[in-house]
């Protein structure tokens, strides 16, 4: 009897312990099955947030494209290769991209230069008319330009490649530029041509400046594999890939101008719909007056509006401990031009930045209206070397 009391109380014990080590690998069980579904559920609301073409649908929301025509005239120099005509730029580009008119017209008559930066954002002005009535059913406006009475503007929008990314016809000119001297402006159909068009600006470079075969190979290995990887990121398919390039070498100011563009969603967007958003909006207001905020802040070590970014953990202190440690890249690019003296600048929407060739930042802010459709990356290349 007192046997079967024991065993009795054994087998008790026993199933006690069953049942506990069954509820633990059940516990186990369901957490593991809950962060899974959560992940999921994570990734579908952050796909959902950062559908770019979703996104830019919403950008368009206030244009109409009604309004009586709107005229621009562009007098000089229009780009943001010299210092002393940013401010200028920045004027004509608010006007270029946030018109709402049913007709666009820009009067080149007395621009005595175009430099390769206006034409990219020439450029950014029709990626960012075709997407915005494509797909929310919009009238198309009617975007004309006047010549210049320089013939060597007309002729040069023609040899950089504007001409047929805009599909407008070109005027014979006495004006004649070297092929050997530009990477053309074109749409990009095909991912494939990504190597291209890196051998060709590597090409430009090496054949106008005095950089070594190690630092041809940092600024090819850095800048253009960094910048590649963002607007391949962020641009948005329209009737093309959603980027394009844009360099030009000029003999008489000693720089290769350099212009990466793509037609994405910006720096503030992509911060603040990624997984770092909530640390980010509580430094910054999500507000498009703050657009260059953004830009510098992405400029910070695992910053990033990747999927995969960095998150901070912690209870006391935050640090940045998992993930694949995404948002490196812009201030890898930051520190080569510094050590080449290359000028670099971006705009994106309404934000701008601008370093200097010793990496010192000159120039920063938002406007009110847009100045880009998405976001430009500039390079100031110098031929010659830089002496103390």
């Amino acid at each position: 009897m007192k046997k079967n009391k024991t065993k009795l109380r054994l087998d008790r014990i026993n199933l006690k312990k069953k049942s506990k080590a069954i509820r633990k690998s059940n516990i186990r069980r369901h957490r593991k099955l809950f962060k899974s579904q959560t992940k999921k559920i994570e990734e579908f609301i952050y796909k959902l947030r950062r559908n770019r073409k979703f996104v830019l649908i919403s950008l368009h929301n206030r244009y109409k494209y009604t309004s009586d025509p709107f005229h621009i005239n562009v007098n000089k120099q229009f780009g943001v290769e010299k210092n002393e005509i940013i401010d200028e730029y920045l004027d004509l580009a608010e006007k270029c991209i946030d018109f709402d008119s049913s007709e666009l017209n820009i009067h080149l008559a007395d621009c005595e230069r175009i430099w390769p930066s206006a034409v990219t954002l020439l450029c950014s002005l029709q990626e960012w008319i075709e997407f915005g009535t494509k797909n929310n059913g919009l009238p198309v406006p009617k975007i004309r330009s006047l010549d210049s009475n320089h013939s060597s503007v007309n002729s040069y929008l023609t040899h950089c490649g504007f001409h047929d990314y805009v599909g407008r016809g070109s005027k014979p000119s006495s004006v004649k530029y070297d092929d050997n001297n530009v990477v053309h402006i074109r749409r990009e159909k095909n991912k494939e041509n990504l190597e291209e068009r890196e051998d060709q600006i590597v090409k430009l470079v090496t054949s106008h400046t005095k950089f070594t075969p190690n630092e041809i190979e940092e600024f090819y290995a850095i800048v253009l594999t960094e910048i590649f990887l963002n607007v391949q990121e962020h641009g948005v398919t329209c009737n093309d890939q959603g980027w394009w390039i844009l360099a030009q070498y000029h003999p008489q100011h000693k720089i290769i101008s350099l212009n990466v563009a793509d037609n994405g969603i910006g720096f503030r967007l992509s911060l603040t719909t990624g997984p770092q958003q909530q640390e980010i909006i509580s430094e910054i207001d999500n507000l498009p007056e703050n657009d260059h905020k953004f830009i510098l802040h992405a400029m910070k070590e695992n910053i990033s509006g990747a999927y995969n970014a960095s998150s901070k953990n912690g209870i006391l202190f935050k640090n940045y401990i998992r993930g694949a440690r995404r948002g490196n890249g812009l201030e890898r690019i930051k520190e080569t031009c510094n050590k080449l003296k290359i000028e670099f600048s971006i705009l994106s929407h309404f934000g701008y930045v601008f370093f200097d060739k010793n990496g010192i930042l000159i120039n920063s802010g938002s406007r009110m209206n847009r100045i880009f459709g998405g976001t430009l990356y500039h390079f100031n290349i110098p031929v010659e070397r830089y002496t103390l």
